[in-house]
C-alpha cells in the first residue's frame, strides 16, 4: 500500500516535471494530472511487463538497446485512455552559451513521446533511488 501510494505521488510529481521541462507535453487539469499519473502507474504494473515480454527476442538481439520502447508504449497509452493529457509536437528554439550551440530542432509527436519517456524514466530512476 505504501510502495503504491509512493509510486503515485513520485509519477505525478515528474509528470508535472516533465510537463514544465517539455512544452509539448500538457495536461488540462491538475485532476487530469493526478489521473495520468494513476494510469501510468497502473501501465506500468501490469501492462508494461507484457509489452516487455513481446519485445524480448528484439531486446536480446540487440542487447537490450531498445529497452526504451517499451516506456514509449506505455507514454504512449497513457495519451490514449487519458483524454486531457496530451503529447504533441513543439518547437526547440535552440540554444547558445560561450560557444557551444545546440541548434534549432522540431520534434513531432514522435519525437516528443520518445523524449518524454526518457526524461520520465530518468527522473523516475532518480526519485525513486532517493525516496526508497
Amino acid at each position: 500500500m505504501r510502495k503504491g501510494l509512493r509510486a503515485l505521488v513520485l509519477n505525478t510529481a515528474i509528470l508535472y516535471i516533465v510537463s514544465r521541462l517539455i512544452p509539448g507535453v500538457a495536461y488540462s487539469s491538475v485532476k487530469t494530472l493526478f489521473l495520468s499519473s494513476l494510469v501510468l502507474y497502473l501501465v506500468n504494473l501490469l501492462v508494461k511487463p507484457a509489452i516487455e515480454l513481446l519485445l524480448l527476442p528484439v531486446n536480446i538481439l540487440t542487447l537490450g538497446a531498445l529497452r526504451w520502447v517499451a516506456n514509449v508504449i506505455s507514454l504512449y497509452l497513457v495519451t490514449i485512455l487519458v483524454s486531457g493529457f496530451t503529447i504533441s509536437s513543439f518547437l526547440f528554439n535552440g540554444f547558445s552559451y560561450n560557444g557551444f550551440i545546440i541548434p534549432e530542432i522540431y520534434f513531432n509527436g514522435l519525437m516528443t513521446t520518445v523524449l518524454a519517456s526518457f526524461v520520465i524514466s530518468f527522473l523516475s530512476s532518480i526519485l525513486f533511488w532517493l525516496f526508497r
